[in-house]
């Protein structure tokens, strides 16, 4: 089943690219408020490109 979500596409950059595809994937899961507090307790050095 597709995601509800207004976003297209979501680039991470991060230390490591399991992190990055993870990350990446959070983006789709729920709404931006829920998503940046996921994405800030679980990875240090993250940029998220939307």
């Amino acid at each position: 089943m597709p995601a509800a979500t207004d976003i297209v596409q979501a680039t991470v950059l991060t230390e490591h690219c399991l992190d990055a595809e993870v990350s990446a994937k959070i983006c789709f899961m729920d709404n931006m408020k829920t998503v940046k507090s996921v994405l800030q307790r679980s990875v240090l050095n993250l940029v998220v490109f939307l």
